[in-house]
């Protein structure tokens, strides 16, 4: 049993008539067609078969392969219109009221669900005229009373049962424009993110209806930077624009408006919580910035950089820290590609500052990524003395915090500058070292291909190093190999080098060692 998207999936091996069959079942509860071989058929009793669990989806698969012998592919599936269309009905004979309103009220609730019975209904009072708060009201008594099929109470949040009817219903919101148009209007102030993303899984449902919902997407994103929002979820909104929306045509960056930002967020604060607000706002900007910096818009980076850095000398929370951490390591990296090395610099110095002020290991973990990113970029502009100093930072960051996340960045590091860097030989304890930490360079395709490179090139330059040097030179080498390694690493590598060596230096090598007693 699997998934293929929502949907659940049965692979089954049918060992009588030996093939291999293929379930979908499309929906929880009863289902009441099939479809095998894109044709559709009835099932004579709907409802005879049901998905709740996995057991029974199965077994419904299995019953099915039955029937119908000459398909191996088939649907058990509920058709959602008229499932939808006898939850509206049922819900106009229970309160009374019109088909169209209570249709209406539903397709604004696919709009905004998960809601909230206390915060969220007493904004929607202010939005509702009379009748549309009276037909609400109707529709949610009989969901908290879970009665209802479609709709029902989750802990505090009222939520569709399921996700496919909710969806249904706001692929045809999506096609009332007029009408979804002027509930967004009302709404947006309130509830931007829950109907952005209703509208992002609306589009995931139905890609046929792409170009409207980037239209609302744009009326959004335009709402959010011009009017501002009422409460919290308008920075959930920034965020998920900014973080997830960002690379859709509907996202323009010269809507950024961070001066509206700043606003709603003194607006804000007066009345709700300060820490939850903050945290919102603060991702914000974090994307934006990194957004502005991609472009090369740096003036404006640091527009937000600097909103950033208020908002953490105001309020130093660990929260607001972190983006402000991440801020400064993307901004490094974005200098660094304009070769403006002077900017990277400042960014590094005020890493190592907050980290100074503020030793925790998140910050530390981006202050290293930022010395990373710093070797790459100095070796890529042949500026050789420069990765020596930033090694020479992440080896003492390493040396006063020898922590997993610090020590797999200085390996990224020793490994940039192994690349990037001419005469190995110089740095053999770079090298060295790198050989020591080969197992924590990134999880990459070609990881393995790396670690061998490494393992290579320091066999390689440890027999040049051995052949050329006299007894002295070849104590102090093997000295500084078992420093570094353990003892049964430190025999294996000495007999791959013992190999590679001619006869009488290889003789002189096992004599030391053993006299040395290594």
């Amino acid at each position: 049993m699997g998934k293929v998207g929502k949907a659940d999936f049965a692979v089954l091996v049918d060992m009588i008539a030996n093939r291999r069959i293929i379930a979908i079942i499309e929906t929880k509860g009863a289902a009441d067609r099939i479809t095998c071989d894109d044709e559709i058929r009835k099932l004579s009793r709907p409802g005879m078969l049901r998905t709740d669990t996995v057991k029974k989806a199965i077994s419904n698969a299995y019953q099915v392969s039955r029937a119908f012998p000459e398909s191996l592919f088939f649907i058990v599936t509920s058709h959602v219109p008229d499932r939808v269309e006898k939850y509206i009905k049922d819900f106009a004979v229970r309160t009374g009221r019109n088909i169209s309103d209570i249709r209406e009220i539903l397709l604004v609730l696919s709009l905004i669900t998960p809601l909230h019975e206390e915060k969220d209904i007493a904004h929607l009072e202010t939005v509702l005229f009379d009748p549309e708060n009276a037909a609400l009201q109707d529709v949610l008594r009989i969901a908290y009373s879970g009665n209802s099929d479609l709709l029902f109470l989750s802990g505090k949040k009222y939520v569709f049962k399921y996700d496919l009817m909710a969806n249904y219903l706001g692929q045809q919101f999506v096609k009332k424009e007029k009408e979804i148009h002027k509930w967004m209007q009302r709404l947006l102030p309130y509830m931007p993110l829950r109907i952005s993303i209703n509208l992002f899984q609306t589009l995931e449902y139905d890609r046929q209806l792409m170009h409207g919902i980037f239209n609302l997407f744009s009326i959004t994103w335009s709402h959010l930077n011009t009017t501002g929002g009422k409460t919290p979820e308008y920075f959930g909104a920034i965020q998920f624009f900014t973080g997830n929306l960002n690379d859709y045509p509907f996202f323009r960056i010269e809507n950024v408006n961070i001066k509206r930002w700043m606003e709603c967020y003194k607006e804000l604060s007066k009345d709700y919580s300060d820490k939850e607000v903050r945290e919102e706002l603060a991702m914000g900007l974090y994307n934006a910035a990194k957004y502005y910096g991609k472009a090369g818009q740096f003036s404006k980076m640091e527009e937000c950089l600097d909103e950033l850095r208020t908002l953490h000398r105001e309020y130093p929370e660990k929260e607001v820290r972190e983006e402000l951490a991440m801020g400064l390591v993307n901004a490094t990296r974005y200098y660094a590609e304009a070769t403006e090395f002077s900017k990277m610099e400042e960014c590094l110095d005020e890493l190592r500052t907050l980290h100074r002020e503020h030793p925790e290991k998140e910050v530390r973990e981006k202050l290293a990524m930022g010395l990373v990113n710093a070797t790459g970029d100095y070796g890529k502009a042949g500026q050789f003395s420069k990765i020596e100093e930033c090694l020479d930072k992440l080896r003492t960051l390493h040396r006063e915090h020898p922590e997993k996340e610090v020590r797999e960045e200085l390996a990224k590091g020793l490994f940039n500058a192994m690349v990037l860097r001419p005469e190995i030989e110089n740095h053999y304890t770079d090298l060295l070292l790198l050989y020591k930490l080969k197992s924590y360079l990134p999880e990459t395709p070609d990881k393995e291909m790396r670690i061998e490179s490494i393992k290579e090139l320091l066999l390689t330059t440890t027999v040049e190093k051995l052949k050329k040097s006299k007894e002295s030179a070849i104590k102090e080498t093997l000295h500084t190999i078992k420093s570094e390694l353990s003892d049964v690493e430190f025999v294996l590598l000495m007999n791959e080098i013992s190999d590679r060596l001619p006869w009488e230096v290889q003789k002189n090598l096992w004599k030391i060692i053993d006299s040395e007693q290594f």
